[in-house]
């Protein structure tokens, strides 16, 4: 994926606030989900009515395990969290909201949490017609806050005759704790994790190892855990001192990973956390995909899973099939920023900076702090030629951006570039190397992907698909750091051939 190497909005960005977002085509493929006459249902914020403002992560949290309680009914087609939180906070009218989502019925709420006692309204509303058709409050103890939420998704099931299969009822059934603090750590530990930074990453680590020390029978918050230890690397970045932190990180998030399946075989998140490990610092291509896919199984709305694996093939430049992959995600999630830029990163890479642009330029409206994708949109816009965009971007980045931006539209600006690249650029591969790659100097930027290479950068993973590239590939030295990546493999050895499929 695309790590967070930017915290601030560039000075210069202009993406303009999100009015509405438009509702992604919906996905065709058989995995994506439901039936034609599914029905379609958004679980928005509840609303967090605590005394203490700091409580807020607890009604954020009720809201995704009751979203996630009616993800497991396979009759309902529900979206995402990210694209559901979009609208936290914001005065819109309910008809705009559920055309951005794509959805025709809403649940809403509000939760009031003092001490170890727990107040949760719902109701749920056909958008067509501003239509009540239920709603029903509860008191209870922190510990019984599971038995509400199962009972919102079968009181939502039975207004909308839903017939809940066997499996639906087992689904329903599983309960991941008991223990209300080790719960309330839990759903702490989710809310920093989706914010995606060093910093709240960190913290996430500490949150689940919390509620880990009281329930290590929790296999959600190992699976969380893993996921959280997938991804540190790459947003801490890599240097001579913290090589042995990025291998040690990995390890402890297979370890994490192994833990929850053996608690929980089918968990989603554990088989996708242990696939981007194997992938960004195993290079175990095959059983990576076969974890993947087996992900996906589990859980077919995965939003998240399908653009880890959509990354995978696309690393290997399968580059139709990693489309197909992006286009169910962003119908499963269509505001969750990260899969707009995992998407343009992928075109820009192929070699399509025109067509990587868009989903950059939706990335900055839906969330214009958000700072994942800046050097790769800046990127794209240059070797697309619309230089001004690129740099009104490039202005509230390190100077070196500024600086590539005028070469890319004056030649003789090069050396000047080079120079400052060579000096602070980006310690990653898609730093340094892909800058200096793009301003043809070649030579240069082989010496940095072998450098880069020498230390164990956690993006070296992607640089087969980078086109910009393609002219150092006959170069011996670099097909030597690519075999470190066992890319290209040879034709054949996908999982798909393996079981025999088309």
């Amino acid at each position: 994926s695309v790590p967070g190497t930017v915290s601030e909005p560039p000075s210069g960005a202009t993406a303009p606030a999100v009015a509405r977002a438009e509702p992604a085509e919906a996905a065709s493929d058989a995995e994506a989900a439901s039936d034609a006459d599914a029905r379609r249902i958004a679980v928005l914020p509840f609303v967090n009515l605590s005394t203490d403002p700091e409580q807020e992560y607890f009604s954020d949290g009720m809201t995704e395990e009751i979203l996630n309680s009616l993800a497991r009914i396979e009759a309902f087609t529900v979206t995402s969290r990210t694209s559901s939180f979009h609208f936290k906070g914001k005065d819109q009218p309910l008809p705009q909201i559920a055309k951005a989502l794509g959805v025709d019925y809403v649940l809403e709420g509000s939760v009031r949490k003092a001490g170890a006692q727990v107040r949760i309204t719902a109701q749920l509303i056909r958008v067509a017609g501003d239509a009540h058709l239920w709603s029903e409050s509860w008191t209870r103890d922190l510990a019984d806050v599971f038995v509400v939420q199962e009972d919102i998704a079968r009181q939502v099931a039975r207004e909308l005759q839903a017939r809940l299969t066997p499996d639906d009822e087992a689904r329903l059934a599983r309960v991941g704790t008991r223990d209300p603090a080790a719960y309330q750590d839990f759903l702490r530990a989710r809310q920093l994790w989706s914010q995606r930074s060093v910093e709240t990453l960190n913290a996430a680590v500490d949150a689940f190892q919390s509620a880990l020390a009281r329930d290590p029978g929790f296999a959600d918050a190992w699976a969380g855990l893993a996921q959280t230890w997938a991804l540190l690397p790459e947003y801490t970045g890599i240097t001579a001192d913290n090589q042995d932190w990025v291998v040690a990180t990995y390890a402890q998030a297979l370890d994490a990973a192994g833990r929850a399946l053996a608690l929980d075989p089918a968990s989603s998140r554990a088989l996708a956390a242990r696939a981007y490990v194997l992938v960004a610092h195993e290079f175990d291509w095959v059983q990576a995909e076969a974890d993947f896919r087996a992900a996906i199984a589990a859980d077919p709305r995965d939003a998240g899973a399908r653009q880890w694996y959509g990354e995978l093939l696309a690393y290997q430049r399968r580059w139709g099939e990693a489309h197909a992959q992006y286009k169910i995600a962003l119908a499963l999630d269509p505001l969750a920023p990260i899969l707009h830029v995992s998407h343009g990163n992928t075109l820009d890479a192929e070699g399509r900076s025109a067509d990587a642009i868009p989903p950059f330029e939706q990335a900055l409206r839906l969330a214009p702090a958000f700072g994942a994708g800046l050097p790769i949109h800046i990127h794209a816009l240059a070797e697309a030629g619309q230089f001004d965009r690129a740099g009104e971007l490039a202005a509230g980045m390190p100077v070196e951006y500024r600086l590539y931006v005028e070469a890319k539209r004056d030649p003789s600006r090069t050396e000047d570039a080079v120079q400052s690249i060579l000096a602070q650029g980006l310690d990653t591969l898609i730093g340094k190397p892909l800058l200096l790659a793009s301003l043809g100097r070649h030579d240069l930027a082989l010496v940095e992907i072998e450098r880069l290479f020498a230390l164990g950068d956690p993006n070296r993973v992607q640089l087969y698909f980078r086109t910009a590239f393609d002219p150092l590939h006959a170069d011996p030295r670099f097909q030597a750091v690519l075999a470190q990546i066992g890319l290209p493999r040879p034709p054949g050895q996908t999982v798909a051939d393996a079981d025999g499929e088309s």
